[in-house]
């Protein structure tokens, strides 16, 4: 499946994933599931040999799947109880950033005010366990 925008486009894989970024036939970045970060590809993490072999940002799933519909017609996220130690692998495999979503079916003020919620509250958690600084070097960006 592929959907344009411009020269943008969002393309499943489900080798690594179910979405990669591309523009122009240029794979931009992809998401990983958490299994497929703690896995190897040449001897590097995943979202290394990403990076350093192919020049592709890594992102991790950091969602573990949708509640229920509600009664306000919204899905919230699960809760993601491995949050920490996930984070902290993600930094260590030099993971760029992360993917999480929830679903909104109904115009609701309260359930969209939920789901806004949780966002922020996860990303709180998200942003405290280490922001990242990049330096560019000759290969590319580097971690610093």
């Amino acid at each position: 499946m592929m959907l344009k925008c411009s020269t943008l486009s969002i393309r499943c894989v489900p080798a690594l994933s179910r979405v990669q970024l591309s523009m122009k036939n240029k794979i931009l970045g992809a998401i990983l599931f958490e299994q497929t970060m703690d896995n190897k590809i040449d001897g590097k993490y995943t979202a290394e040999y990403l990076w350093e072999e192919k020049h592709i940002l890594p992102f991790l799933k950091v969602d573990k799947g949708l509640l229920d519909l509600d009664a306000d017609g919204v899905q919230l996220m699960k809760p993601i109880s491995n949050l920490t130690d996930l984070l902290k692998r993600a930094n260590e495999h030099h993971v760029f950033g992360t993917k999480m979503r929830s679903v909104v079916k109904k115009a609701s003020k309260a359930g969209i005010a939920r789901i806004v919620d949780q966002q922020f509250e996860i990303a709180a958690q998200i942003i405290a366990a280490g922001p990242r600084s990049y330096h560019r070097a000759r290969s590319g960006y580097q971690y610093s």
